[in-house]
């Protein structure tokens, strides 16, 4: 009896070092892969972060952020999936992720992840010419219904600004436009304003840094209307179902312990809450919106099965 009493008490000294052990984490640097290039938004908002949390202290350890940039994202996106599940390899991502895995660009997909925690975003704005002659987004898509083909809309083909315009076109049956190969914000905001292209959508943070110049902000294809821009209407206000937003998602491997999700999670809503970030995102338009846990676990699931049709239609596109 006093060598089963011996084992037990040795077997729960072990378990309660283990937990011990673990509930030290991290222990050494984290990295944060960023699977697209330096400077760009997603490379932008971590940086914000890795800022934050070091500066205030929210973790005992350092963010080392790593650019691993290729193949729209999945490069890098695989490396995490790939990486041990110990908590020390999170990959910054969005809704990229969804939609590579549902066109089959990816054989990995949002299942292969422990959902971290997501940390603000960014929503879209229809725009058209300044000169064009329509007023509402029902305008746009009455003529886009009426002359199929003929409203040439600028995208970059397979990318966000396209899954825009796609669910943009659907929200009225029978609209149909020619998208065209632009590129990213900055170049649709030129070809529309410049007449080159007749529509897009472009990030609520370009149509912010362009002031509305040579253009008209038809609906913000969100649930609410931006505090940043409150004269822009959304969609919804004018019976139009099209919302389109992306918000930066933080993800660990598969099988990561739960301390170490929890920890992490914890450091970025506390960070989320300081007037440092709050301040970046009210400078580029950001949504203020924080999820963790089973509802960002639940809204992935909800975001796949919405993008999912739209994302393979993109890429068929291409």
């Amino acid at each position: 009896m006093q060598r089963l009493l011996g084992c037990a008490l040795a077997a729960t000294l072990l378990a309660s070092g283990a937990t011990a052990a673990f509930a030290e984490w991290p222990e050494r640097p984290i990295q944060i892969v960023v699977p697209y290039g330096a400077g760009g938004g997603s490379d932008a908002t971590v940086r914000l972060f890795q800022r934050v949390i070091e500066e205030e202290k929210l973790l005992p350890q350092p963010l080392a952020v790593i650019n691993i940039p290729g193949a729209g994202g999945r490069t890098g996106s695989r490396r995490v999936v790939e990486a041990e599940p110990d908590g020390y390899t999170i990959l910054s991502n969005h809704i990229t992720l969804l939609s590579s895995e549902a066109s089959g660009l990816a054989d990995f997909g949002h299942e292969d992840y422990e959902p971290v925690a997501s940390t603000g975003g960014v929503c879209f704005v229809a725009i058209v010419p300044e000169s064009a002659p329509y007023e509402t987004l029902a305008d746009l898509l009455d003529d886009a219904a009426e002359r199929p083909g003929e409203i040439v809309f600028g995208a970059n083909l397979g990318a966000m600004n396209h899954l825009g315009g796609l669910l943009l076109q659907d929200a009225q049956g029978g609209a149909s436009f020619r998208f065209v190969q632009i590129g990213g914000d900055a170049d649709n905001y030129t070809a529309v304003a410049g007449g080159t292209t007749h529509a897009s959508v472009i990030s609520t943070g370009q149509y912010k840094a362009s002031g509305g110049r040579g253009i008209k902000a038809l609906g913000l294809l969100a649930e609410e209307r931006h505090p940043e821009m409150p004269d822009v209407p959304t969609a919804m206000e004018q019976d139009v179902n099209a919302q389109f937003c992306y918000d930066y998602w933080w993800l660990a491997p598969a099988g990561t312990p739960s301390d170490a999700v929890d920890t992490m999670a914890d450091a970025l809503e506390a960070a989320m809450e300081s007037e440092r970030v709050q301040e970046s995102f009210r400078e580029r338009a950001y949504t203020n919106v924080f999820r963790r846990g089973e509802a960002f676990k639940d809204f992935i699931a909800q975001e796949f099965e919405r993008i999912a049709p739209v994302a393979v239609r993109a890429t068929q596109a291409q």
